[in-house]
């Protein structure tokens, strides 16, 4: 058995070790939401609250923004609430996701543009009867860099009308690389199949505007490194001849690319790159191309 005194200390460093988590993870929350608060601040947004830990406040006092400091119970993170939001987490309700999809209506915008929404798909699904019931009538578009897990698409059919993902990189160690993910290729292709399958070719209103169907984007790459010949081959071999592929030309260095770290795509796309591209395209049979009016100067 130990001793008293050895299990005393034990148990004394035990505590002080928590105690130091607790203390250093209070100050790292502080500081993180501290980021969030002056940048609201700084935008005009109204904040709330800004509360250090969760649960029931220990204390707390109102400044003259009208912001309530708070302290409460339990330590483990905290967050800040912004005036209007629903809860801690900024996460809208469900009915509150639909009154912004009917004020964007209002507004006179032409459709309700999900950007990488899949990690949202079970939010979008409860919200959007509460705007069918409220007069929503605006097509959804699903904006994708088509990564997309097809059990996700599967929930969405029937309720999508326009898809509109990227076809990044056909080559797998490429993607691996430049996307982290070895499997995005064989992903993309069985999602924009799963796609296809749900909207079919893309249908274009008499007044200019996509009504249903899909739109595939490629990002033409320095040195054809995406694999532009062969994700145009795809497209027009297994998905359908009339995909509307919107070829793009503006990529630019950006991020961590620099001359010492993917130096190979350092560089703006030259003109006969872009041109290669849509000849592939062409030459694959599809026709039907959304094309930049210019190309971006070689920077």
């Amino acid at each position: 058995m130990l001793p008293i005194s050895s299990l005393l200390g034990s148990v004394s460093s035990f505590f002080f070790v928590l105690l130091s988590f607790l203390f250093v993870l209070t100050v790292v929350v502080f500081v993180h939401e501290l980021g969030h608060f002056l940048v609201a601040r700084w935008c005009g947004v109204r904040v709330k609250t800004f509360s250090i830990g969760f649960g029931r406040e220990v204390f707390g006092f109102n400044d003259r923004y009208g912001t309530r400091w708070r302290v409460s119970w339990i330590p483990l993170g905290g967050y800040v609430k912004f005036m209007d939001d629903e809860n801690a987490a900024s996460a809208p309700s469900s009915e509150a996701l639909a009154r912004m999809m009917l004020e964007l209506q209002d507004m006179g915008c032409h459709n309700i543009n999900l950007v990488t929404p899949e990690h949202v798909v079970p939010q979008i699904l409860e919200a959007l009867p509460f705007a069918v019931e409220r007069g929503l009538q605006l097509p959804i578009v699903y904006n994708t860099g088509a990564y997309d897990a097809l059990e996700s698409l599967h929930l969405l059919d029937g309720i999508v009308d326009i898809y509109m993902p990227d076809f990044k990189f056909w080559d797998r160690e490429l993607s691996l690389k430049y996307l982290r993910a070895r499997d995005y290729p064989e992903v993309a292709r069985a999602a924009i199949r799963e796609m296809h399958r749900q909207v079919g070719d893309l249908v274009i209103g008499g007044d200019g505007l996509a009504r249903r169907g899909l739109l595939v984007r490629h990002l033409v790459m320095p040195g054809g490194i995406a694999g532009t010949r062969e994700i145009m081959r795809f497209l027009a071999e297994e998905i359908s001849k009339d995909t509307y592929v919107n070829v793009m030309d503006q990529y630019y260095p950006a991020g961590r690319v620099s001359r010492e770290r993917f130096f190979e795509i350092n560089r703006r796309i030259t003109r006969a790159e872009y041109d290669e591209a849509v000849r592939a395209a062409l030459e694959a049979g599809l026709h039907r191309l959304d094309q930049p009016r210019r190309l971006a100067p070689v920077i």
